[in-house]
């Protein structure tokens, strides 16, 4: 899933939980300008490596750079993640993403 929460300004924060082609969880993370209805996001990184203790802290994880990407959202119900990586287990691709929740009080009337 895909999560964004706006920053100050015209900047936005953008979670994409994933797999690999493997089947190997992803966190990906980054902060992009937001421009319309698209935010690009340039520099994207995955925390790799690490241990996820019992009270919630993890250690021994190393943000890596893992490629960027941009969200189309041209109205309230679907987007589209575009997203390029160097790394072979994600490569080039697109996926189209449909909402699931919303935010009480958030204008959504289209």
């Amino acid at each position: 899933y895909v999560s964004v929460e706006r920053l100050a300004g015209d900047q936005a924060l953008v979670i994409w939980n994933t797999f690999d082609q493997a089947g190997t969880p992803a966190w990906l993370y980054g902060v992009g300008t937001v421009t319309g209805s698209t935010i690009h996001v340039t520099e994207v990184a995955q925390n790799v490596g690490g241990v996820l203790h019992d009270d919630g802290a993890v250690v021994g994880a190393t943000p890596t750079l893992w490629g960027s990407f941009d969200l189309d959202v041209p109205d309230c119900h679907a987007a589209t993640l575009n997203y390029q990586s160097p790394l072979s287990l994600f490569g080039v691709g697109a996926i189209d993403l449909q909402r699931l929740t919303y935010v009480n009080g958030l204008d959504c009337s289209q």
